[in-house]
């Protein structure tokens, strides 16, 4: 059994696996080509061929609860609807393939659970911040991708995030399951 966490966006997908004892066994970021007659279906093959075949029935998956507001200058109606459908694809592939019910989180819940801060502090952004936190407390098994002009690149920030929902998750499923014994 793995606990996987995932950030989905129609452009990047982060993605991170834990062991049944909430060890990392990976944390990275698939990243999806984009092309104007690319369709939310050829993401999702991306997803099944890079993510999906690397889950089985006895993983418990969470995923970042989806965008439901705008957020002024990075999202418009057409992107959200676009990342919710995308995001009920994912959910409907894992339900009927693997009988696993995506268990959402919210980012700003799922930080407070890992302790990160949930605000920003001066120019360095929310998730600069908790990436920053996760690569000094689990070192290389963090990835830090930089691009040819030595700028961090998105992507880090996706994989970041998926890690920080499988803890987030992790450490829920686990209170959970001791309430219950």
């Amino acid at each position: 059994m793995k606990y996987i966490g995932l950030d989905i966006s129609t452009t990047c997908i982060g993605y991170s696996f834990l062991d049944e004892c909430g060890k990392i066994m990976v944390c990275n970021a698939l990243q999806i080509p984009t092309s104007k007659y690319d369709g939310l279906t050829a993401k999702m093959n991306e997803f099944v061929n890079h993510i999906g075949r690397n889950i089985d029935s006895t993983d418990i998956v969470f995923a970042e609860k989806y965008l439901l507001g705008f957020s002024k200058g990075f999202s418009n109606a057409h992107t959200i609807t676009q990342l919710i459908y995308f995001q009920g694809m994912i959910q409907g592939y894992l339900l009927t393939q693997y009988q696993i019910d995506v268990i959402l989180i919210a980012a700003s819940h799922a930080r407070k659970l890992v302790g990160c801060p949930g605000k920003r502090i001066g120019n360095v952004s929310v998730k600069e911040l908790a990436h920053n936190i996760l690569k000094k407390k689990y070192g290389d098994l963090v990835p830090l991708w930089y691009n040819r002009n030595n700028n961090v690149q998105p992507a880090t920030y996706d994989a970041s995030d998926s890690l920080i929902i499988a803890l987030a998750g992790y450490t829920e499923w686990s209170i959970h399951k001791h309430k219950k014994s």
